[in-house]
């Protein structure tokens, strides 16, 4: 069935059409410790790595002598995901990041990554 035939069918069951997401698969790209050399360490030429990873540095400052658990309790962010950050195993989204701010009362963004280089170029 094509998108129009699931359109109609919803509409025809009372559905609203707009309910209809479809689903796109996205490229998938390398994360941020399969292009840094030596994550978290080393610095990057790619601007987009060099955000994920200087966020997790502010991470891990920010958490101090606390574990995993007691981050993920004090955010609401899943202790797996702070360390998946940490690893460089996934980019974080907007709404992690803001959380991991707001439970921590800690800027994490690192501004200016893109002004202090002249390194362009997108992610891998």
């Amino acid at each position: 069935m094509g998108l129009a035939t699931d359109i109609a069918r919803m509409e025809h069951q009372g559905e609203p059409s707009a309910r209809y997401v479809p689903v796109v698969a996205r490229p998938r790209r390398l994360l941020p410790s399969q292009v840094a050399d030596r994550w978290p360490d080393r610095e990057s030429d790619d601007p987009a790595v060099e955000v994920a990873r200087r966020l997790a540095n502010a991470l891990r400052t920010a958490m101090g002598g606390r574990s995993l658990r007691a981050i993920g309790d004090a955010t609401g962010v899943d202790h797996t995901t702070v360390a998946a950050i940490l690893n460089g195993t996934t980019w974080p989204d907007l709404s992690t990041i803001a959380r991991l701010e707001a439970g921590l009362d800690v800027d994490l963004w690192p501004h200016g990554v893109a002004r202090s280089s002249s390194r362009a170029g997108p992610t891998k």
